[in-house]
């Protein structure tokens, strides 16, 4: 019994000390990069919206030493191995994409001819990528780029963009930043700072380009943000076999507020369930909300009675309303919205937990709750409290996820990356 103690108490300290040996050489490389450029000027397309920096190694720094030296968790080390022994050898690895793992993923969005594109680019140590490989992609002189949303037609079209950039300067380093440009000027940045017992992000928006937003008062859990180029789920939705082609103006939106508290599975058969939500949809254009509600039923071909401004499903109704000529209103849970001015775009706050609270589940929920990322989703989520928001000040605002007492964030976020395997 001693010596099979004093064995794994050895097998431990090795791969304390492997590791260690890992985190020292990582550190050096980042310190290195780090003095040797404080500043990062950063090329671009002429046509980003929105540009995402991660800085990998740094993250994947803090998520090993927590793992290793403070969490320790069997269970999430022993998974981690079972994945590394049962890789086939002929299976495809990162070291086949021949690019630099200490270098930053970038994340580019950019619109070309009103649509949407995104991007991943990492740095390359050395051209083409071995094996077979199907997701589209080009190169440049330094960098490979992987279509992740669009058209992979316009690949060529997307290359020769990235050949009209414009410079932007990074003056400093966090764990996520997200900048958001209009015609190369940038209109907001936010830096993400991920740490053991909470998530912490930044928000400042250019205070001459704000406008007074109209808000639903918060409640739930609550969601606003913009959308500067409408959403583009038309091919998404059209990819779902179960679903029938429909024609809703996403494009034209440009602005939600919402309000969620859950999903309710209901005793009528003609649906599943509906979601509990309050929803403030803002459009470019002009959209009247009776045409639009008249618009979707025959589209669906369903034939719900309406009167007086809502939408009855069995014991559910659809409550909707106009609120300005281009701003409807959409709820499950409220004939009335409450409505707030706010000089910020982005609001998150309130009970994460409402994201996977199921309502009337019964037999239909518990098929749900032990789907894999469903459970590990649920599990993060209630480790954590309720989002803070806290205005700074007239142009700069703060968002808190803070984790509840003995709960560590990288240790769920670990653990929900491997839900499929556990």
């Amino acid at each position: 019994m001693y010596l099979y103690f004093t064995m794994n108490k050895i097998k431990e300290i090795s791969i304390l000390v492997i590791f260690g040996l890992i985190l020292f050489s990582i550190n050096s490389i980042t310190k290195r990069k780090t003095s040797e450029k404080q500043k990062t000027i950063i090329s671009l397309p002429i046509n980003t919206v929105q540009y995402t920096r991660i800085e990998s190694i740094h993250l994947l720094k803090k998520f090993i030493y927590n793992e290793l030296f403070v969490i320790k968790d069997e269970l999430v080390l022993e998974k981690l191995k079972s994945i590394s022994k049962n890789q086939d050898v002929n299976e495809f690895s990162a070291s086949n994409f021949n690019i630099d793992i200490t270098a930053p993923i970038e994340l580019i969005n950019i619109n070309l001819d009103r649509e949407n594109y995104s991007i991943i680019r990492i740095k390359s140590n050395k051209k083409g990528i071995e094996g077979k490989f199907y997701l589209p992609y080009f190169e440049t002189e330094s960098e490979k780029c992987f279509l992740i949303k669009g058209d992979k037609k316009n690949i060529k079209s997307l290359k020769k963009q990235f050949s009209k950039s414009f410079k932007y300067s990074l003056e400093s380093k966090t764990d996520i930043a997200i900048f958001n440009f209009d015609n190369k000027k940038l209109v907001r940045s936010s830096s993400i700072s991920i740490q053991k017992n909470r998530i912490k992000v930044i928000t400042n928006e250019k205070q001459h380009l704000q406008k007074k937003q109209l808000l639903l008062q918060e409640s739930g859990f609550h969601f606003s943000f913009p959308v500067e180029y409408g959403i583009q789920m038309n091919e998404q939705l059209q990819q779902i076999p179960i679903l029938p082609k429909i024609n809703f103006p996403f494009k034209d939106i440009r602005h939600i507020s919402g309000n969620y508290s859950g999903f309710k599975f209901t005793e009528n058969d003609s649906i599943i369930g509906i979601p509990r939500i309050d929803l403030l949809i803002s459009f470019n254009k002009k959209t009247k909300v009776d045409s639009l509600i008249l618009n979707l039923m025959k589209q669906l071909n369903l034939e719900f009675p309406i009167q007086n401004n809502q939408l009855s499903f069995g014991k559910e109704k659809l409550y909707f309303s106009q609120i300005t000529p281009k701003i409807i209103y959409l709820s499950t849970r409220n004939s009335t919205p409450k409505i707030e001015k706010s000089s910020h775009s982005i609001k998150i706050a309130g009970d994460l937990t409402k994201i996977t609270e199921l309502e009337n589940a019964g037999w239909k929920g518990m098929l749900i709750e032990v789907i894999p990322v469903f459970k590990s989703t649920k599990n993060l989520l209630q480790t954590t409290k309720n989002v803070e928001f806290k205005k700074v000040n007239a142009h700069s605002y703060e968002i808190l996820i803070p984790m509840k007492e003995n709960k560590n964030v990288y240790h769920e976020l670990i653990k929900l990356a491997l839900s499929s395997a556990f």
